[in-house]
């Protein structure tokens, strides 16, 4: 029985085919805002709020979020921390120390890769600083030039670097492979920042002029751009298969066969950053009780 109930229990946690939510970064009210991942519909418009307390957290540009296994952890820009919460939006703590200037993070393996670009509070200058999933700062390495967004696709980790405008490749040891998409930054994309990755393609929010939404097939060949009128940051694609985008005030989809656009929040005050998918974990009573409830209903129908 005891088997039987651990594998009931892997099955009732186990991931969705798409996300329940995707999460969207609110610099401008200093919140996180809950979305419907199949259509971007604001599902929570207050799912995480600023608490404006210098001994918890005082946000000041976030800027990304990412899932760190229970927990979520958001990036802040100006603020040059990582805040911590678990997946109810409650606050945990914070990483405070050798970070600044930071921008885009991904967990790589058993690893947490946050974007540097500052040396102030010790951090080390333009480079990715490494963190273990406790927040145990494990070092960092150097990148040439600033970089926004990191993504693993495969056994690969692409990065936008906003010096020399492309799209590069590092090993998930932190090796620089060389360029996923070299930009000449006039005619490609420039001010590279948030990525997403539909099949084997590769979707980049494009910031500076020629603003827009890119497309590059698997080997970092350009396919697709659409200039949709804005500096783009954010992107993610939804279940419905449009592109869901932010940019200033704007919180949009994009379809990616034509490049129509349909905003979703568009309003004064707003500064929408990056973009995660996301399914909470159930806390581990409410496993137990799934894993037990679906024990029971088997069990009941075999003695049937």
């Amino acid at each position: 029985m005891k088997r039987t109930l651990f594998a009931l229990l892997a099955v009732a946690v186990a991931p969705a085919a798409f996300a329940q939510y995707i999460l969207a970064v609110d610099s401008g009210v200093d919140r996180i805002v809950k979305l419907d991942a199949q259509t971007g519909a604001v599902v929570d418009d207050f799912f995480i709020v600023d608490a404006n307390d210098a001994n918890t957290y005082n946000w000041t540009t976030p800027k990304d979020i990412d899932v760190v296994g229970n927990e979520l952890w958001v990036t802040d820009q100006v603020a040059d921390q990582v805040t911590r919460f678990d997946h109810s939006g409650n606050y945990l703590g914070r990483i405070n120390t050798g970070l600044d200037n930071i921008k885009g993070a991904t967990v790589v393996g058993n690893e947490y890769w946050v974007t540097n670009a500052g040396t102030a509070n010790g951090a080390p200058g333009d480079s990715v600083v490494r963190f273990d999933l406790s927040g145990n700062n494990l070092g960092s390495f150097s990148t040439v030039g600033s970089l926004f967004d990191l993504m693993v696709v495969g056994n690969e980790v692409l990065a936008t670097n906003i010096t020399n405008f492309d799209i590069e490749r590092y090993s998930l040891t932190g090796t620089l492979l060389g360029a996923f998409h070299a930009s000449d930054g006039t005619t490609g994309i420039d001010f590279g920042q948030q990525m997403t990755t539909v099949g084997s393609n590769v979707w980049a929010a494009g910031f500076s002029l020629p603003a827009g939404l890119y497309g590059y097939n698997a080997a970092g060949v350009q396919t697709n751009y659409y200039d949709v009128g804005l500096a783009l940051r954010g992107l993610t694609r939804l279940g419905n298969g449009l592109m869901l985008s932010t940019g200033g005030t704007r919180l949009l989809t994009i379809d990616p066969t034509t490049g129509a656009t349909v905003d979703i929040v568009n309003a004064t005050g707003r500064s929408f950053q990056y973009l995660t998918p996301f399914t909470p974990v159930p806390e581990p009573a409410t496993m137990t009780v799934l894993a037990l409830a679906a024990f029971l209903k088997r069990r009941k129908k075999n003695k049937a």
